[in-house]
This record gives C-alpha cells, structure tokens and sequence, in this order.
C-alpha cells in the first residue's frame, strides 16, 4: 500500500544525495582554482623564505 510512497522517497533521496555530490565537487574545484589565483606561487628566481637549505 505505502510501497509505491517509500520507492518514490527512496528514489529521490538517492537523486539528491549525488546531486549534492556533483555540486560539492564543482564548488570545490572552483574553491582551489580561486586560491590559485589569489596566492599565486612565487618565481624559481625568487628566495623562499621557509627554505632551510639556506640555514647550512
């Protein structure tokens, strides 16, 4: 009696759990792509300052 109900909401939660899937791995490309773009890694030329080879 209630089956066609449960098969309904099983069917739709499983459709929204991988909708927030697909869309949590969309923000967090987009996420990382911003940080690269806001921090930019420095030049080969340029001192690193945390590099501990200089200290020998």
């Amino acid at each position: 009696m209630n089956q066609p109900v449960l098969i309904f909401v099983g069917i739709a939660a499983v459709l929204f759990i991988i909708l927030l899937i697909l869309r949590n791995k969309k923000d967090k490309k987009e996420v990382i792509d911003q940080i690269k773009n806001d921090y930019p890694r420095s030049k080969e030329g340029d001192p690193d300052v945390d590099n501990d080879s200089q200290m020998h």
